[in-house]
Protein backbone atom coordinates (compact mmCIF):
# COMPACT_ATOMS: atom_id res chain seq x y z
CA UNK A 1 0.00 0.00 0.00
CA UNK A 2 2.85 2.40 0.83
CA UNK A 3 4.36 1.94 -2.65
CA UNK A 4 1.05 2.72 -4.34
CA UNK A 5 0.75 6.02 -2.48
CA UNK A 6 4.32 7.01 -3.38
CA UNK A 7 3.76 6.10 -7.04
CA UNK A 8 0.56 8.15 -7.16
CA UNK A 9 2.28 11.13 -5.57
CA UNK A 10 5.16 10.98 -8.07
CA UNK A 11 2.86 10.65 -11.07
CA UNK A 12 0.78 13.65 -9.94
CA UNK A 13 3.94 15.73 -9.52
CA UNK A 14 5.25 14.81 -12.96
CA UNK A 15 1.92 15.62 -14.60
CA UNK A 16 1.82 19.15 -13.20
CA UNK A 17 5.44 19.87 -14.22
CA UNK A 18 4.53 19.95 -17.92
CA UNK A 19 3.85 23.37 -19.44
CA UNK A 20 0.17 24.13 -19.99
CA UNK A 21 -1.59 26.11 -22.75
CA UNK A 22 -2.02 29.82 -22.01
CA UNK A 23 -4.37 32.42 -23.54
CA UNK A 24 -2.80 34.38 -26.41
CA UNK A 25 -1.70 37.84 -25.34
CA UNK A 26 -3.95 40.46 -26.85
CA UNK A 27 -6.61 37.92 -27.80
CA UNK A 28 -6.89 36.13 -31.15
CA UNK A 29 -4.51 38.55 -32.92
CA UNK A 30 -1.82 38.35 -30.24
CA UNK A 31 1.48 36.50 -30.22
CA UNK A 32 2.82 33.54 -28.27
CA UNK A 33 6.00 33.22 -26.19
CA UNK A 34 9.09 31.39 -27.46
CA UNK A 35 8.54 27.62 -27.32
CA UNK A 36 4.78 27.94 -27.95
CA UNK A 37 2.59 27.83 -31.06
CA UNK A 38 -0.84 29.42 -31.39
CA UNK A 39 -3.95 27.34 -31.84
CA UNK A 40 -7.19 29.30 -31.81
CA UNK A 41 -7.02 31.75 -28.92
CA UNK A 42 -4.39 29.75 -26.97
CA UNK A 43 -0.64 29.29 -27.06
CA UNK A 44 0.23 25.58 -26.93
CA UNK A 45 3.67 24.36 -25.71
CA UNK A 46 5.73 22.83 -28.52
CA UNK A 47 7.36 20.27 -26.19
CA UNK A 48 7.68 19.19 -22.58
CA UNK A 49 10.82 21.36 -22.47
CA UNK A 50 8.93 24.57 -23.29
CA UNK A 51 9.18 27.10 -20.46
CA UNK A 52 6.26 27.48 -18.07
CA UNK A 53 4.57 30.82 -18.78
CA UNK A 54 1.60 32.83 -17.55
CA UNK A 55 0.06 35.96 -19.06
CA UNK A 56 1.55 39.11 -17.50
CA UNK A 57 -0.99 41.19 -15.59
CA UNK A 58 0.06 44.78 -15.26
CA UNK A 59 3.73 45.68 -15.59
CA UNK A 60 5.41 43.18 -13.26
CA UNK A 61 5.60 39.44 -12.72
CA UNK A 62 5.23 37.49 -9.47
CA UNK A 63 8.30 36.55 -7.46
CA UNK A 64 10.19 33.70 -9.15
CA UNK A 65 9.06 34.76 -12.65
CA UNK A 66 10.67 37.04 -15.23
CA UNK A 67 8.95 39.26 -17.82
CA UNK A 68 9.19 38.30 -21.50
CA UNK A 69 6.94 40.52 -23.60
CA UNK A 70 3.32 39.95 -22.59
CA UNK A 71 4.15 36.86 -20.50
CA UNK A 72 5.91 35.91 -17.28
CA UNK A 73 8.33 32.98 -17.55
CA UNK A 74 9.05 30.70 -14.56
CA UNK A 75 12.69 30.95 -13.45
Amino acid sequence: MKYVIIALALSATAATAQPQPVPRAGGPGGGCPVGYSWQGSYCIPLSDNSPTVIPKKGTTCPSGWTARGSYCVKL
